[in-house]
């Protein structure tokens, strides 16, 4: 017993000196790591600086809380905020991720958070209170520059043995760029700017170490947060594949010697991506669902391969306080940093950088140039669709591609000619006087031109005696050129910021918070007091056509590039502001208002809309109205199958002129005529609640001449455009009848209008087409007469019978009562869920909807699933039997399931990837620890 426990005893100890050295190398490695982890703080500076002087520059020019403006500029202001406002509410549980009434009639709203929201950092909204978005917006923006500067300066930490300084200083140029911050109001895009270094870091690392995880999280993440721009990534990021391999020596991407490891590589490279493909498809299947309404058509462009812009255009655009525009005759932003420029010839000519990666990065920066010069290559980058303003959304993969080459050039300055400061300098400075002579519009003399000189030179003077210098020359160069970067990236801030106010304007925080804060206590006070679960709002008031996101109610107005295409041409054809992406409430109409379901109207008392009689005036102060219109018909109502029968849309012909749409085409160009028409087929009955003003002259033109031209339109030119030009229409009224009238054009001209000489209002000016009334003139002739404000010089009106109309109050009341009796009665309503009884009579079995046709609905009646079609060319209908009918709706398009599974599917690999990889490092790490543990055994 004595001798055996003394074996156990002696193998124990044996076994124990035989792990001391792993155990040893175990504790080396920790602290090492540990070691490494603080060597690693450095990088928060790069979050760190970048960040505060994103926030000092907003601060200097009064953004709230240090003044009163805010970072909401261009399309921030016009859309994405409300955009935010919506998220918030479908956070704390009062709106739907799915589904939204808050948009021209209603729509899917996953399309709209997967191009708008889908980024983690959006969440940040919820955090703070309802009245403090914008500052959440501020935080969002200042943390996505930070972030930049600390993904940059991470993947330069990676990739390179570079001096700290150095990368912090470029990390700088990258987060700072003029992208950051001129495209900074498209918040959507700053994610891919602070990705694309880590998605960049997890090529190289599978390319030269087989490792995938980096690479597929973070191009997943990628395109979760803007598949957008995340499609723009897997263009770029095929490119730099390519570059990576080409740039690295065998033994650097190979050191294994893998056979055919380029194939290989490639066909990693196509797992993996397959794999983060496959876990975006949560957002992706989605969008793709959204552009199915009308954004994958909503430009037809030529594909031509023809020059944009001129090379030495291009090289202009590098420079300081280079601004051009935002709007479609906007260029590339490529502006980083005049250093950064200053170093890419550095790079060129460092011996201490290889051959072949000076080739690969001349080819790849060649391949982005081609990019923007050549039209069709543009096109390709942004998804086959010309963009609408914010020209080259992908340039800031230049500046990153910039940026590393002169953060490896700078890093070896100690090694290169001391002649080279001087020749650049002196060549920089003689393309700045050649860009001088052409007068480029971008690089102002004292603005441009001179300060870029003086840069110039100091640049090329601190980097000569950076080269050349005493350690302590060296030294005081080296802080001075940080110094001077430090402040010439903050002035650059500055003075893009100022270009953007002046080129499309920030707006102020109060003008955002006034009415948003104006109007919300009256949503609210009428959400609290009528009992239906659902109607719809609106004004001609607007803030912006978002509105209803912002205040939380169901309208028709809206604005989105998700656009749905047939529902805004059905509100333009029944009277309604619409165009392109967007629809606006600017005008009543009692037969339009009642038919789509607006029950309540919001004003300003002191403008000059006017409101149908019919309405009643529930709520006054100085500053508010609210009107209601008893007629508003529900959500769903039955009507006769005749509707089917009817289009308001032309259907297209064949050569001959044929067509195979059988439907009956309402041509009639006024909107009230068509209204007329579609009443008449819903009731089957010949009904007519707009009657046609009797015309005592057809209209008298005054300093204009009149054409007709194509899209069926009049050309009203000014014949002198120095003198107001106008169109009088002189009409009879009954005295006794309200008076609409509506002027449909596709072409917006600023004009206002008079009614016998009293202004009247705006009107054809971009969202102010929509229908006037007039009210009740007496009895006798009226002068109404159309003037061109003084910038404009010509005026399109579209063809019509008829431009004025009676409205007939006492047979609309008769022929609403009628369509309303019958219609959905809700009983429980979630924007994506809805239920509630109908009842249909014999001769109406065709329920029409005012949702727009979406085969993501679900119809069961008396609990079985019925079919669902298309009717108007853009409502959702269905056929029910005579008699009473338990209805439901539910919304969950097939495509979301898939995108799920898939997201499912790709989640459940990239798992068992890291699992399998895991246990591979595992038995090999124990395999190298106890090489003789076989033997033993």
């Amino acid at each position: 017993m004595k001798l055996h426990s003394l074996r156990t005893l002696g193998g124990r100890a044996i076994a124990g000196i035989r792990s001391l050295p792993s155990a040893c190398s175990a504790l080396y490695g920790s602290v090492k790591d540990a070691h490494e982890r603080r060597r690693n703080l450095y990088l928060l500076w790069c979050f760190a600086i970048p960040a505060l002087m994103m926030l000092t520059v907003h601060a200097i020019y009064g953004v709230y809380p240090f003044g009163q403006n805010s970072v909401l500029v261009l399309d921030l202001n016009g859309q994405y905020i409300y955009y935010f406002e919506a998220l918030r509410r479908a956070v704390y549980g009062d709106a739907s991720f799915l589904y939204s009434f808050a948009r021209n009639l209603g729509g899917e709203f996953v399309g709209i958070y997967a191009y708008y929201l889908a980024s983690p950092l959006s969440y940040i909204v919820c955090l703070f209170p309802k009245t403090m978005i914008t500052e959440a917006l501020y935080t969002i923006i200042v943390l996505k520059c930070g972030l930049s500067g600390l993904t940059f300066g991470y993947f330069l930490h990676r990739t390179a043995t570079l001096k700290r300084h150095t990368v912090i200083l470029f990390s700088l140029c990258y987060a700072l760029s003029g992208y950051g911050m001129i495209m900074q109001h498209n918040t959507m895009w700053l994610d891919a700017v602070y990705l694309l270094p880590l998605i960049c870091l997890g090529v190289y690392s599978l390319v030269r170490e087989r490792r995938f995880k980096l690479y597929i999280a973070s191009l997943a993440l990628g395109i979760l947060a803007n598949y957008y721009i995340g499609y723009m990534l897997c263009i770029f990021l095929l490119a730099y594949f390519f570059y990576c391999l080409f740039s690295m020596t065998p033994e650097e991407r190979n050191p294994r010697g893998e056979r055919c490891f380029a194939l290989r590589a490639l066909l990693r490279m196509g797992f993996c991506s397959v794999v983060a493909l496959l876990i975006a498809s949560l957002i992706v299947f989605p969008a793709y669902y959204s552009l199915q309404f009308g954004k994958s058509t909503f430009t037809n462009p030529t594909f031509d391969f023809i020059s944009k812009i001129d090379l030495i255009d291009l090289l202009g655009l590098f420079f300081f306080n280079s601004y051009h525009t935002v709007r479609p005759e906007g260029l590339p932003i490529l502006y980083a940093g005049l250093l950064a420029f200053l170093m890419i010839p550095f790079y060129f000519l460092s011996k201490r950088i290889s051959l072949r990666e000076r080739l690969a990065s001349a080819l790849i920066v060649c391949f982005m140039l081609l990019s923007f010069s050549v039209k069709a290559l543009d096109l390709v980058w942004h998804g086959f669709q010309a963009p609408n303003w914010l020209n080259y959304r992908y340039s800031f993969m230049l500046i990153f591609l910039l940026c590393v080459m002169a953060a490896k050039a700078f890093d070896c300055l100690a090694y290169a000619s001391r002649r080279l400061p001087i020749a650049v300098g002196v060549g920089v400075t003689v393309l700045i006087l050649v860009l001088q002579y052409f007068d480029y519009p971008y690089l102002d003399d004292f603005a441009g031109v001179y300060p870029n000189l003086a840069l110039t030179v100091a640049y090329a003077a601190l980097l000569f005696w950076m080269i050349v210098g005493r350690e302590r020359i060296k030294r005081g160069a080296k802080r001075a050129l940080t110094a001077l970067l430090t402040l010439e990236l903050f002035v650059g801030l500055l003075l893009n910021l100022v270009h953007l106010d002046i080129d499309v304007t920030v707006s102020n925080r109060p003008s955002y918070r006034s009415y948003a804060d104006k109007w919300q206590s009256v949503i609210d006070g009428i959400e609290r007091t009528d009992e239906d679960p659902f109607y719809r709002i609106e004004t001609p008031d607007h803030w912006m056509t978002n509105d209803p996101f912002s205040l939380g109610y169901y309208g028709i107005s809206g604005s989105t590039s998700t656009l749905n295409a047939s529902v805004i041409a059905l509100l333009y054809q029944m009277g309604y502001s619409a165009r392109g992406h967007w629809v606006q409430y600017c005008g009543s109409y009692p037969v339009a208002d009642s038919l789509i379901g607006i029950r309540y109207l919001f004003v300003n008392p002191n403008g000059t809309h006017k409101i149908p009689s019919i309405y009643e005036k529930i709520y006054a102060d100085a500053e508010r109205s609210v009107y209601y219109n008893p007629y508003a018909l529900p959500l769903a109502f039955p009507v006769s199958s005749r509707i089917n029968d009817l289009t308001l849309i032309e259907p297209e012909t064949d050569d001959d002129g044929f067509t195979e749409d059988m439907r009956d085409y309402c041509d009639y160009g006024n909107p009230i005529s068509k209204l007329n028409v579609m009443l008449r087929y819903m009731l089957d009955k010949d009904e007519a609640l707009g009657v046609s003003v009797p015309m005592l002259a057809r209209e008298t033109r005054q300093n204009l001449d009149f054409y007709l031209v194509s899209t069926n339109h009049c050309l009203y030119q000014k014949k002198d455009k120095t003198k107001e030009a106008s169109i009088t229409y002189t009409i009879e009224s009954d005295g006794v009848h309200e008076i609409y009238a509506h002027f449909p054009t596709l072409y917006a001209r600023s004009c206002y209008y008079s009614v016998n000489g009293v202004f009247g209002g705006w009107l054809l000016s971009g969202s102010g087409d929509g229908f006037v009334n007039l009210g009740v003139q007496p009895k006798g002739e009226v002068e109404f007469k159309i003037t061109l404000y003084n910038d404009d010089n010509n005026l399109y009106l579209a063809e019509a019978e008829h431009h004025f109309y009676y409205f007939d109050e006492q047979r609309f009341a008769e022929v609403f009562g009628t369509l309303a009796s019958g219609g959905l009665e809700i009983e429980c309503f979630e924007e994506d869920f809805i239920s509630g009884t109908l009842t249909a009579s014999a001769d109406r079995q065709t329920v029409l909807t005012t949702i727009p046709y979406d085969e993501g609905w679900t119809v069961t009646v008396d609990g079985e699933e019925v079919k669902i079609y298309k009717t108007l060319d853009a409502l959702l209908a269905f056929d029910v039997t005579p008699g009473e009918h338990e209805i439901e709706m539910r919304y969950m398009p097939r495509t979301y399931v898939l995108g799920f599974t898939l997201f499912a599917v790709g989640t459940s690999t990239f798992l068992v990837m890291i699992g399998a990889e895991f246990i591979l490092r595992r038995k090999k790490s124990g395999a190298i620890q106890n090489p003789s543990a076989e033997k033993e055994d």
